[in-house]
């Protein structure tokens, strides 16, 4: 309610960026999002739509990538679809019974995928910023900032500036310190906040949301 346009954006949310988390918890917490939106008619994609795609940045991505590849091949490819990428690649090689192996490859290669990662070393300023991630509409934070006590701020600095208007951050940590500094660090860019859950102890995760606004809205920030 505090940031009904964040919410509006939340419900046309295609490419999703999990930063230094793993990818199992952010697959299944946006898979869960995305079943709530649906259900709640907001989601505004048409049905034969691909879902959201998610692409998780993580220091370790060899000993995640097993993992990513099954979790990939059981999601649903389209709105209102139970078709997985599974079934689409069943699909595919029906099709190219007979071909020769480079037509069978191509086909495989042109198969949907929805969940992928790739290296990323998020206390590196000098990180490289690829296009997928800085075209992203939606970024996840959980338990990186702490993890990493601020040698994170060069990459988020740069991320922020190069990521598109309306693009969103959610951000979740043990605890609201981290999340203080970042806040301190984007003072001045065009952002709306707003805590969705604020604690002093490791008891339960602070949760903040950013949106980040147009040039001309710099310093409209609502910290409800």
């Amino acid at each position: 309610r505090a940031m009904p346009s964040a919410s509006d954006a939340l419900s046309r949310v295609r490419s999703v960026a999990s930063i230094g988390g793993g990818p199992a918890p952010c697959l299944y917490g946006f898979s869960l999002f995305e079943e709530e939106i649906s259900a709640a008619g907001r989601d505004h994609r048409e049905s034969e739509q691909k879902k959201a795609q998610l692409c998780c940045y993580d220091f370790v991505p060899d000993a995640w990538a097993p993992w990513v590849t099954a979790l990939d091949a059981l999601l649903p490819l389209h709105v209102n679809s139970g078709a997985t990428r599974r079934d689409h690649a069943s699909d595919c090689d029906e099709a190219t019974h007979g071909a020769g192996p480079d037509e069978t490859a191509r086909a495989q290669r042109n198969t949907p995928q929805r969940l992928s990662i790739r290296s990323c070393d998020i206390t590196d300023s000098a990180q490289e910023l690829d296009e997928q991630l800085t075209a992203a509409d939606l970024y996840l934070f959980s338990y990186v900032l702490t993890e990493t006590r601020g040698k994170w701020r060069g990459f988020v600095e740069r991320l922020f500036k190069a990521a598109h208007e309306g693009a969103i951050l959610l951000c979740a940590e043990p605890t609201n310190w981290q999340l203080k500094a970042l806040l301190a660090l984007l003072d001045g860019e065009p952002l709306r906040s707003c805590w969705l859950d604020v604690r002093a102890t490791a008891a339960a995760p602070s949760v903040l949301l950013l949106q980040k606004l147009h040039a001309q809205g710099s310093g409209d920030m609502l910290t409800e």
